[in-house]
């Protein structure tokens, strides 16, 4: 079953495949510029590589489980966002059902299009 985990979901997610979560640093609040590492996976297709994206976060994954792909990163955060490497299975630190993250209903999209396969 697909799935797309937000924010704390990412982190359950991170711990669970044997990923590190801890406090960041530098906790992100508010709007946050999103660098995206990886342009080929479906969630980013057609994206830029620069997006402006909404955090609210004390803890994050600070490395991702073994295998996974982390597909982008912040100056503060780095795995904003990750893949399993077979399964559809996604995570995002950031919010992209808000309304101030760029491409986030293309996100929504991307993931239902994946649901379909």
């Amino acid at each position: 079953m697909p799935v797309l985990a937000i924010c704390v979901g990412h982190q359950f997610l991170g711990r669970h495949f044997g990923g590190r979560v801890e406090r960041a640093a530098a906790p992100e609040f508010g709007s946050v510029e999103l660098t995206v590492d990886r342009a080929d996976h479906p969630i980013f297709a057609g994206l830029p590589a620069k997006l402006r994206v909404w955090s609210s976060h004390n803890d994050q994954v600070s490395v991702a489980p073994p295998g996974w792909s982390v597909l982008a990163h912040s100056v503060a955060c780095p795995v904003q966002a990750m893949s399993h490497p077979s399964l559809p299975i996604w995570g995002v630190q950031f919010h992209p059902e808000v309304e101030h993250t760029e491409g986030g209903r293309e996100m929504f999209r991307h993931f239902l299009e994946a649901c379909r396969r």
